[in-house]
């Protein structure tokens, strides 16, 4: 039996509201359009299980994968045929889940769409918006992005630690610096772009440490002297001096949503390929009429977030990817940055081709095109790491380069 604990966590206040909505949903989780692992205890159970109506279930679905990393990757759930959903579903409700409790589902199906983190003594939770109803409820308002904390239950198999082999004062320093990284996404007074382009700063300072893993002194020194430079606002006039690239920005969506890779991965996910499809009839279904259409449909659509008071959504989406992936300390900083601004770039390209394509801009939009990416992304864990190497060998992380792609 696994180990539950019920525990204090700290979490987007979204997270208090959230529980699954089953067969309601618009997209489930429970499709073979992805790969449906099983930890190794989980397997052995259900090959053991004397259930009447789920033995023969668990017979022919089960699959031991034999190149396992880990025990969390023991075994995974396979499609049967003719079947998009899993072999465990009946009526739009899970099997297992019915007849033998919620305690007996892998990590797998037991936590998502939630990560839960352990890091320098505090649990932290929140929800991949690859699920619809998180994403509903993550981008309703701005307070949804407010943190809280809340009682839950986790298990202890699923909880990720992050620095775990670190000493105390490193793991107290870089959750300083992850905690400082999202007090500056938060910060009314800057743009989201504006935010991302200091967080660059911060992130191209840090990347040389992190190879030498962290070292306390230097660590110190670079946070400090970033706190120091938000302070005293040197860089204010610098920001409000840029100007939108328009045409690079299109350029980059264009290699973002209309390559070979994301129109294979419309041809798996439905939804998906539902926006990319509207996507493409407002701005083009090729790089150059993307450039042609981008520029007037951007600044409109720009104009129409703020007349609707809608600005909140997209930085409500950054700052729970950073949350959730414990944004920059886990992996090389650089990376991580390319990856939190390449996924901006094509959730932002989305919303403003949807906007164009309805005549307007809508919240109901807005979420549609983060969840639908995100659903991409979670089924194909490459997709984003990918996008962001082609962003990275291209240097537009560099400054000059990087505050035009990111202003509109």
């Amino acid at each position: 039996m696994k180990r539950e604990i019920r525990t204090t966590m700290l979490m987007p206040a979204y997270m208090q509201a959230f529980h699954c909505i089953g067969p309601e949903c618009a997209d489930h989780c429970c499709t073979m359009a992805w790969k449906i692992t099983l930890d190794r205890d989980t397997f052995q159970t259900y090959r053991a299980s004397q259930d009447s109506a789920l033995q023969p279930v668990f017979m022919h679905a089960l699959k031991r994968n034999r190149k396992a990393a880990s025990d969390a990757d023991y075994g995974q759930i396979v499609p049967q045929p003719g079947a998009s959903d899993c072999p465990m579903m009946d009526g739009g409700l899970c099997k297992v889940h019915a007849r033998l409790g919620a305690a007996a589902l892998s990590d797998t199906c037991f936590t998502y769409p939630r990560t839960t983190t352990h890091f320098n003594g505090v649990l932290s939770q929140a929800a991949t918006l690859s699920c619809p109803e998180a994403a509903r409820l993550a981008l309703s308002s701005a307070d949804a992005m407010q943190w809280v904390e809340h009682d839950g239950v986790v298990r202890e198999s699923a909880c990720l630690p992050v620095y775990g082999q670190s000493v105390p004062a490193a793991q107290q320093l870089l959750q300083e610096v992850h905690h400082t990284c999202l007090r500056v996404l938060s910060a009314p007074e800057l743009d989201l772009w504006q935010a991302l382009a200091l967080l660059a700063i911060l992130c191209h300072e840090l990347t040389p440490l992190q190879a030498q893993h962290y070292p306390v002194e230097k660590t110190a020194q670079v946070l400090e002297a970033f706190t120091t430079m938000l302070e005293s606002g040197a860089l204010n006039s610098s920001l409000a001096a840029v100007q939108p690239d328009l045409d690079a920005q299109a350029i980059l969506l264009g290699h973002t949503l209309l390559n070979g890779r994301s129109l294979h991965r419309a041809g798996r996910h439905p939804r998906f390929a539902d926006v990319l499809a509207r996507f493409s009839s407002a701005l083009g279904d090729t790089p150059a009429e993307l450039g042609k259409r981008y520029p007037e449909a951007a600044l409109r659509w720009r104009a129409q977030v703020a007349d609707a008071g809608l600005e909140y959504v997209l930085r409500n989406y950054v700052l729970n990817l950073a949350f959730r992936e414990v944004f920059p300390v886990q992996g090389k900083p650089e990376d991580k940055l390319a990856a939190l601004v390449s996924a901006l770039v094509a959730v932002r390209g989305l919303c403003i081709g949807l906007a164009e394509e309805r005549g307007d801009v809508s919240l109901e939009d807005m979420q549609l095109a983060v969840q639908s990416f995100e659903r991409v992304c979670q089924h194909d864990s490459t997709f984003i790491g990918k996008l962001a190497a082609t962003f990275s060998r291209a240097g537009l992380q560099a400054m000059p380069r990087l505050w035009p792609l990111l202003r509109l």
